[in-house]
């Protein structure tokens, strides 16, 4: 029987986001991009819960950290859960353009780094 949480740390949008965030912070328009690319074209609401599943399955795992961007990054101080419910609730409109720094940025964490460094060479 296959994990689910393996399952989910496997999707291409994680992939994407972890390897993306070896160079970068990751802001939410680019998770929501990376989302979209996986899934196609589906109803904006959709896409904002299948960015939200992806961000929550890359916190929980300990591979990213939700934060802001002030003159560096400054995580916020929630558990995943918590961290998901505000970023649920700063992103109100789905179909709402995101730009950089809206809502909030990611940051990998060491283990999201080590994972992102074995995805990178398949790439």
């Amino acid at each position: 029987m296959e994990n689910p949480r393996q399952a989910a740390l496997e999707r291409p949008s994680v992939q994407d986001i972890l390897v993306e965030g070896l160079s970068d912070w990751v802001d939410i328009g680019f998770a929501r991009q990376y989302v979209h690319d996986e899934v196609g074209e589906v109803p904006a609401v959709e896409l904002r819960e299948q960015t939200l599943e992806v961000i929550g399955h890359l916190l929980d795992a300990g591979l990213v950290v939700a934060g802001d961007v002030w003159n560096g990054f400054t995580p916020w101080p929630l558990d995943p859960e918590a961290a998901v419910a505000r970023i649920r609730a700063e992103w109100d409109e789905p179909a709402a353009e995101l730009l950089p720094g809206d809502v909030c940025w990611f940051q990998i964490t060491e283990a999201g780094t080590a994972l992102a460094r074995r995805i990178k060479p398949e790439r």
